[in-house]
């Protein structure tokens, strides 16, 4: 599974990172895919919305995972702005195909 984790996290445009009090505390593979996560968007250009944490209950967002905004499942609204955070226009990488 790594190959294919590696290369969807390639291609993809955003990530979704869910956070609970569970996942943020794990040891093992869900840290290991943060941190490639965390890896692919440095690739990225300056600013791009690569990744939006998601916290899920009253977990922590990792301090790595800070400099992005996130959405918070405790907000009514909360749905509505991943959605609308998923819409915006993203520009295509060089090489990307369409």
């Amino acid at each position: 599974w790594d190959y294919e984790i590696r290369m969807a996290v390639e291609r993809t445009d955003v990530v979704v990172v869910a956070l609970s009090a569970k996942s943020v505390t794990k040891v093992g593979y869900v840290q290991k895919e943060i941190r490639l996560v965390l890896d692919a968007a440095d690739a990225r250009p300056h600013g791009q919305t690569f990744i939006i944490p998601a916290r899920i209950d009253d977990a922590p967002v990792p301090r790595p995972l800070q400099r992005w905004h996130w959405v918070d499942a405790s907000d009514d609204l909360w749905l509505e702005r991943l959605v609308l955070a998923l819409e915006k226009p993203r520009p295509r990488l060089a090489g990307g195909q369409d």
